[in-house]
């Protein structure tokens, strides 16, 4: 029960006349263990401090569990969804395991949560199983942070990989949290065109700078590899597609020194229906015109100085003489004024256009 008595000065101005009573209630809130970063948000800089942010209510120890997922398996893992599991003994991880844990609460009592998880089986191992207080760990703008060591991970072994970690009440194993992280400083970008050729962009997340001298393989859906090349000194490599191969580009690695990094391309493509990609399209005239003014920005009372240069599709340059229109239009995209104009040698001509004081 809360009681304000007459009197108190509200923040606004003014005083309370009668006594106000009312009757609260504290309920207790419902455990929880989330992520900071967003699922899709899967790549964590081996330069920076190397931490994951969590988001744990009313939870006292946790368990974390980090697995690594074998290069050669990464795309066979990454097409599988999470799966799902309950804690009442009929999760689909089997008996447990080493990864799976008991879903039995430590006071014997039998938690029937539900969860997702993925599923590791021979796709990978799990490197280590530790517990920690909730306190024990760092805390920055409201999250814990948990701390990953490239030691623990074993970065520097010959198998590289994908990472899961796992985080769960020690209590309530049902209540679980797992993420891929993908520990790497290489930020890579690839471009395939319709013809199946691929470009790849390699730079360092840190500092952006091209990485050259990386090792890059182009990895089919079936998992085949169908090409290797090396990034150049701007952190560019190239694979040519062979003509009548029935294998289609799914997934590029590359390796640099310990780093290793990797993009999906079905997870990673670029919608592109709301962008103009359709390229640029001929006429009956077989006539390109290209326009560039002096200045972005006009106000009323300047003149505009514009110059229009004109090609054919095979780039040769029109007769001179040819007659063009050039037109300024309004914001409403009704036309203000026309121009009769005729190409010089160049298959170029100048333009002004002059706004009065009081044009909008």
């Amino acid at each position: 029960q809360i009681s304000i008595e007459p009197g108190v000065r509200g923040a606004l101005g003014g005083r309370l006349v009668e006594r106000f009573s009312q009757g609260v209630s504290f309920g207790n809130t419902t455990p929880s263990i989330t992520f900071a970063s967003a699922e899709k948000a899967m790549y964590l800089n081996t330069l920076g401090a190397r931490s994951l942010g969590l988001r744990m209510n009313g939870v006292a120890k946790v368990q974390v569990t980090v697995a690594k997922i074998y290069a050669s398996n990464v795309q066979d893992f990454l097409r599988a969804d999470k799966r799902y599991g309950s804690g009442n003994g009929d999760n689909e991880e089997g008996d447990g395991g080493e990864y799976g844990g008991s879903m039995e609460g430590e006071d014997g009592e039998d938690n029937s949560g539900s969860y997702q998880y993925y599923d590791l089986e021979n796709r990978g191992d799990v490197l280590f199983t530790r517990s920690y207080t909730t306190a024990a760990l760092k805390k920055q703008n409201g999250l814990h942070l948990l701390s990953l060591s490239l030691k623990d991970l074993e970065f520097n072994a010959p198998l590289k990989g994908l990472y899961v970690v796992r985080v769960q009440d020690s209590e309530h194993l049902w209540l679980r949290e797992e993420k891929l992280v993908a520990l790497t400083d290489l930020g890579l970008i690839a471009r395939q065109n319709a013809d199946g050729n691929a470009v790849v962009f390699l730079n360092s997340i840190r500092t952006a700078q091209p990485v050259s001298g990386a090792t890059v393989h182009f990895i089919s859906t079936s998992n085949q590899v169908m090409g290797t090349a090396t990034t150049n000194g701007q952190g560019v490599a190239r694979y040519d597609s062979v003509a009548g191969s029935r294998l289609q580009l799914g997934m590029v690695t590359v390796v640099k020194d310990a780093d290793f990094s990797f993009i999906s391309l079905p997870k990673t493509r670029v919608e592109t229906s709301r962008f103009e990609v359709g390229g640029l399209t001929s006429n009956a005239a077989h006539y390109q015109a290209f326009m560039y003014g002096d200045r972005d920005l006009y106000r009323p009372g300047d003149t505009i100085y514009t110059n229009t240069v004109v090609r054919h599709d095979d780039w040769r340059t029109p007769p001179a003489g040819l007659p063009i229109k050039v037109r300024l239009l309004l914001p409403t995209g009704k036309e203000y004024v026309r121009l009769g104009e005729r190409l010089n040698a160049t298959g170029a001509v100048a333009s002004r256009f002059i706004l009065p004081p009081s044009i909008m």
